[in-house]
């Protein structure tokens, strides 16, 4: 058990804890994805993923990522997880995994209330672009998660992570916006150039979103294996 990637029962014990933050998350993305798609058909939709979902999927990522190791240390159970037979390897995996299930839970909710309130009002029929920029929007989310999850580990209280990582991704979405900054942000390139006009799809973009979630991962992974409980 102790060399375990993954622990089963840790993951089931997280999920069960974030259960309602990914209930809260799931509706937020659902309703405004709906909206979008109703309302503004092609053009509300392209909006809706290109602007309102990096937004508040970064939003969700904090939310769910902001009390995986800093609530653990503000209840006084991190020490208690510490002791057990499970390596640090296998909490942190564990942990991650975790927030990527249900990010990408929520996120399915949103793509499934897209499409569905598209196709219902005629707007819209489905598109391999859209699902290829979503795509792309994910990595990006993921990104926004991990570095959530970060901060949790650096900070012993939740709402100090998550005021760390909404003031951290603030900058990055700021940068985004900017031509000077903007390779330095994934928000920009989770956006996904030209794709869902008809241009090709973004394979530097990609390359990219996939380096800076490997980056962060070993990164948090570095603090958290030698971090002094």
């Amino acid at each position: 058990m102790a060399k375990q990637q993954i622990n089963p029962f840790l993951l089931k014990k997280e999920m069960q804890e974030n259960w309602s933050k990914y209930l809260l998350c799931s509706l937020m993305l659902g309703l405004t994805a709906g909206w979008g798609a109703s309302f503004y058909g092609m053009d509300g939709g392209r909006y809706w993923l290109t602007d309102i979902l990096p937004f508040l999927g970064a939003a969700a990522a904090i939310i769910l990522g902001m009390g995986s190791f800093s609530l653990e240390r503000a209840r006084g159970t991190l020490l208690f997880l510490l002791n057990t037979p499970l390596t640090r390897e296998t909490i942190y995996r564990t942990k991650i995994w975790c927030g990527i299930l249900l990010l990408t839970g929520s996120l399915l909710v949103a793509w499934a209330s897209f499409f569905l309130a598209a196709r219902l009002f005629g707007h819209l029929s489905f598109s391999g672009a859209f699902a290829a920029a979503f795509f792309l929007t994910f990595l990006g989310l993921v990104f926004c998660l991990q570095l959530s999850i970060f901060f949790s580990v650096l900070s012993a209280d939740p709402v100090k992570a998550s005021i760390a990582s909404a003031f951290c991704l603030f900058i990055l979405y700021s940068a985004a916006l900017l031509e000077k900054t903007r390779f330095i942000s994934p928000f920009y390139y989770m956006r996904g150039g030209t794709l869902i006009e008809g241009g090709p799809f973004p394979w530097p973009d990609l390359a990219v979103l996939l380096a800076a979630n490997f980056a962060l991962y070993h990164l948090g992974r570095h603090i958290w294996l030698r971090l002094e409980e």
